[in-house]
């Protein structure tokens, strides 16, 4: 039974000997302990490139290695271990080709079995794979992408160097594990990402793709865009997923900071506009197309001549463009066009856009809408002139009207001292008298002259109507200038009137006050300026609505630069204080003050050294030719007795009493007087007079409350009022408080005659 079994073993070896000596691919090698070769194979033969073996049989194996030190290393580990397994080394053909060999070797009776295997293909294999592996790694790490796979059914991960690098990690810092990603979410966007991946799990698309934020190593979170696929299986399920990380902070930072500036230029309550290199618009902001009128779609594409007004020289676009392609930024001044055509100035800053390489690629013009402001410069810049001309008007006014002033003040007090004189004939004391009754005379006109402009100004002129014959009017003008030449040294100038001598309708109503106050002031205006030659004033029918008077002299005539200032207030064709002829400059302005008021218009026509026509126009409207009813007074002022009547005279002033007194007196009146309103109520109770004087100004209380008081126990006791404010609401006042009637101070002798006679 050994001996049958002894048998088969002996004979299974002589079988894999046999296989083994002729096996194609393992090579059998016996060597001395020197590397002498004894016995090979075929096989063996075929890598060390011999064709027979007999040509290796004796030759040392280790002359072909191609490292020297391996010969070395495998002696030496031979030795010291007894046997060697999977040892690499390259083996050099005699032809020079080179082959890759595996050894497993034993040294038995100082005899050297090597058994040899060819892996040169297989090392082939795998240095390839390692270099794509290496290149993989290299292109990962440069992109910046960190690699994961998840294997579904055992829960295990693979994260790569990068992966872990991408949030501050080294590689062994970080299990690969699922819960390692799952620790460093965001708690914000755990949520959002779990529902995501586990729906995409439950229907798994081409692509899973998603961002989240991830705790980085030093406590900031880094934005990770995340970007995988699945393996499915039969069932189709995914049992793995593979992905990649990208770090996508910069750019979401990058994003974030244009979505800020893309919001700042929408909103920005500047035009923004940005155009390519030859001008072409690309990108408008609203705030552009609020100030041009275009909308964005009729602009995109088009050049920025569109806005050009053609104010600018081509040498303004010349320098304009000469900048910004240097590479410098423009800051100037637009007249620019809308779409509607209206034009617009905007203040504007164009730069170049520079790409990496410095090249120009683009223009950006920030521009603000200055048309307002500008606008607003012009006119304070304007404002300022006239200002100062109006300083200097002023100036020469205040030095003229001082002299207007003085100028009769300086008659009145000097002759009034004369008056002191005991010596002076009658003939004197009569001529004095009148000149001061003359200076006072201009002086009331100077002041009435500023009541007017003051009224005018405030609209307080209030016009009382009345009908009258326009005949008349100018006939009695005549006769007065004729007289009133010779008083101011203007004999030789011939004063001429001019009625129509067609038939017409000569009564008309307007203000006779007003109208006669017109023509006033435009005849002494020609008087001042005419030496000689005539003056003719009169009127025309223009047709049914309007009629016109006119005031013609052959004066010294107004410089055409003159023309248009000659009716505003203070102004005078000569200015300076040196001027030759006199007068405040006010006559004018108050004559187109009153025509305004009457609805009509006043122009001049001129020309120096030949004279001048002053014409006005107002409303024509005739009436029935009225019947004349002469006022019936109770005593005429001529002959005016006032014996036996008591009057009361309410006055603060002593000097203006006493001449009431001395008036009232040598008529025969007896004279009373109050100072306060209290004494005035409480004269009337005691000592009722028969008429009552009452100034409106008083101390303690006022001249209407006055009245209230005296109303209150006497009705029907006559109470005449002496104002110094002639408007027309003050005088309302004195007719509201239940005054008889008004005297406006000063106070002449014939008006206060006259308003007595009314009511005694």
């Amino acid at each position: 039974m050994m001996d049958s079994n002894q048998q088969a073993v002996d004979s299974y070896k002589e079988f894999l000997l046999d296989e083994l000596e002729n096996s194609p691919t393992v090579g059998v090698c016996l060597t001395d302990i020197k590397g002498v070769i004894r016995y090979a194979n075929q096989a063996f033969a075929n890598m060390a490139g011999y064709s027979r073996v007999e040509d290796l049989i004796g030759k040392n194996a280790q002359d072909g290695f191609a490292n020297p030190e391996d010969r070395k290393s495998l002696i030496e580990n031979i030795v010291k271990y007894g046997s060697l397994k999977n040892f690499e080394l390259r083996l050099i053909k005699p032809n020079g080709e080179s082959s890759m060999v595996q050894i497993q070797a034993t040294l038995r009776n100082s005899i050297i079995t090597g058994i040899i295997t060819e892996i040169t293909l297989q090392k082939e294999y795998q240095e390839a794979l390692e270099e794509q592996r290496r290149r993989y790694q290299l292109a990962t790490s440069a992109s910046g992408m960190g690699i994961w796979d998840w294997n579904l059914h055992s829960n295990t991960v693979y994260f790569s160097t990068t992966w872990k690098n991408q949030v501050g990690y080294l590689s062994e810092e970080i299990p690969d594990e699922f819960e390692s990603w799952q620790r460093l979410l965001h708690p914000d966007d755990y949520e959002r990402v779990h529902k995501s991946l586990y729906a995409y799990l439950d229907h798994p698309g081409p692509f899973f793709e998603i961002e989240f934020r991830m705790l980085h190593k030093d406590g900031s979170y880094r934005w990770i865009r995340n970007r995988a696929a699945s393996l499915i299986d039969s069932a189709g399920r995914p049992y793995r997923m593979l992905g990649v990380h990208t770090d996508i902070t910069d750019t979401k930072l990058a994003q974030d900071q244009l979505l800020k500036l893309e919001r700042a230029v929408v909103h920005s309550p500047v035009a923004i506009a940005i155009t390519s290199k030859s001008g072409l618009i690309e990108f408008v902001n609203p705030k552009f197309c609020e100030l041009t009128g275009y909308p964005e779609a009729e602009v995109i594409g088009q050049n920025t001549r569109i806005l050009n007004s053609g104010h600018h020289k081509k040498s303004f676009f010349r320098v304009l463009w000469t900048t910004i392609l240097s590479g410098k930024t423009w800051v100037g001044n637009f007249t620019n066009i809308r779409k509607d055509g209206s034009v617009f100035i905007e203040k504007a800053s164009i730069s170049p856009v520079l790409n990496p390489e410095g090249e120009i690629t683009h223009f950006i013009k920030i521009a603000e809408d200055i048309t307002a402001k500008t606008r607003m410069e012009r006119e304070l810049r304007e404002a300022k002139a006239k200002a100062e001309v109006a300083n200097i008007y002023k100036n020469n006014f205040l030095a003229n009207m001082s002299h207007e002033i003085r100028t009769p003040m300086n008659g009145i007090i000097g002759f009034s001292e004369l008056l002191k004189e005991v010596d002076l004939t009658e003939e004197e004391k009569v001529r004095y008298i009148k000149i001061i009754n003359d200076n006072c005379s201009i002086l009331l006109n100077l002041v009435d002259d500023i009541i007017d402009v003051s009224k005018i100004e405030a609209n307080e002129i209030k016009l009382q109507k009345s009908q009258f014959s326009l005949r008349e009017l100018i006939l009695e003008l005549g006769v007065f200038y004729r007289t009133y030449r010779n008083s101011i040294n203007r004999s030789e100038v011939e004063i001429v009137t001019r009625i129509p001598d067609y038939p017409h309708h000569e009564f008309i109503e307007t203000d006779h006050v007003r109208l006669r106050q017109i023509l006033t002031n435009l005849i002494n205006n020609s008087l001042k300026f005419c030496h000689s030659g005539f003056i003719e004033f009169g009127y025309n029918l223009v047709n049914d609505k309007y009629i016109q008077f006119y005031v013609k002299d052959t004066g010294i005539g107004i410089p055409p630069d003159k023309i248009g200032i000659i009716f505003e207030r203070f102004r005078q064709t000569d200015e300076s204080i040196t001027r030759k002829y006199g007068g405040t400059g006010l006559g004018l302005s108050i004559s187109q003050g009153l025509v305004g008021l009457l609805g009509g218009n006043i122009w001049v026509e001129s020309k120096p050294g030949a004279g001048s026509v002053f014409s006005f126009r107002i409303p024509y409207n005739p009436v029935t030719i009225p019947e004349i009813t002469p006022v019936i007074l109770k005593n005429p002022a001529g002959n005016l007795n006032l014996k036996g009547l008591h009057f009361l005279v309410v006055e603060d002033v002593d000097y203006n009493f006493e001449y009431l007194r001395e008036v009232l007196r040598r008529q025969g009146a007896r004279v009373t007087r109050a100072i306060t309103g209290y004494q005035a109520v409480s004269q009337v109770i005691s000592h009722p007079p028969d008429l009552v004087l009452m100034d409106l100004q008083l101390p303690e209380m006022n001249g209407y409350d006055a009245i209230k008081q005296i109303w209150e126990h006497d009705p029907d006791m006559p109470i005449i009022a002496q104002t110094s404010y002639a408007y027309p609401n003050e005088i309302q006042r004195c007719y509201d408080i239940g005054c008889f009637d008004y005297l406006v101070k000063p106070i002449r002798l014939e008006e206060l005659f006259t308003m007595i006679s009314k009511y005694l």
